[in-house]
């Protein structure tokens, strides 16, 4: 009887230690899951009359850089831009990040 008993709670115990490490992994996935993923994707913009690279970093960058200099420099490295001139009327293609998967 003895040793039934203790049979029985060595598979009791087993049992409740596979459903609780069961359950710490599926909530470590949802909580791991349910940060939203962010994806970079690239536009091609014309510049305006006044445009900048800095006006231009203000209005697409987001804090996924460290910084402005930053964005401007990828900008830059993207577009083959050796200075900081731009030209009304041309094309840059600058980069941006989403939510939405596209």
């Amino acid at each position: 009887m003895i040793d039934y008993l203790r049979n029985k709670s060595v598979i009791l115990l087993f049992v409740f230690s596979s459903v609780l490490l069961t359950l710490i992994f599926v909530v470590s996935i949802n909580v791991d899951g349910g940060a939203a993923s962010k994806y970079k994707y690239f536009k091609s913009i014309e510049i305006q009359p006044g445009d900048t690279l800095w006006s231009i970093a203000e209005e697409y960058m987001s804090d996924d850089y460290e910084s402005v200099a930053d964005y401007i420099k990828e900008v830059k490295f993207m577009n083959n831009i050796e200075d900081s001139r731009i030209t009304t009327g041309n094309y840059l293609v600058v980069p941006y990040y989403s939510f939405q998967k596209h």
